[in-house]
């Protein structure tokens, strides 16, 4: 079984309308029954013995340091990449999904888009690489 590392990305911010319910904070910030929904989800997985560590993407400048991170693997590692704007609504599911992760051998998108699973460094770094360069190439449009 291989070992999974959940990348839990905080970098799309609340459109408007949520913003006017839930204030100027992340996804990730916003609390439910005296939680974090970070916390909430890092409690959830962590409690998995595969699960063998939670990495936070907060920042556009934590990409160099993600794929430092991602380097101190090696092919028998599953990387989840689970953006915050999604919630697991059944944590059963979600504990089902990460046990899977385990057996996985390509690279999967849920069909919500909540995440994307893969099952081996090259393509994670393809992905970051990818996903950086489109994130920079926006922000500076804006």
């Amino acid at each position: 079984m291989k070992r999974v590392i959940i990348i839990y990305d905080d970098l799309n911010k609340p459109q408007e309308d949520i913003r006017k319910i839930v204030g100027n904070q992340s996804f990730a910030d916003v609390i439910y029954k005296k939680k974090t929904t970070k916390e909430r989800l890092r409690d959830l997985l962590m409690d998995i013995d595969h699960v063998e560590a939670f990495y936070e993407l907060n920042s556009e400048k934590d990409f160099s340091e993600l794929r430092t991170f991602v380097d101190t693997y090696k092919n028998d590692t599953t990387f989840l990449h689970f953006f915050s704007n999604y919630v697991v609504v059944n944590p059963w599911t979600m504990k089902n999904l990460i046990e899977k992760c385990g057996f996985i051998n390509d690279v999967y998108r849920l069909n919500s888009g909540s995440s994307f699973i893969f099952d081996q460094v090259k393509p994670y770094h393809d992905f970051i690489d990818f996903y950086s360069h489109h994130r920079s190439k926006n922000e500076m449009e804006k």
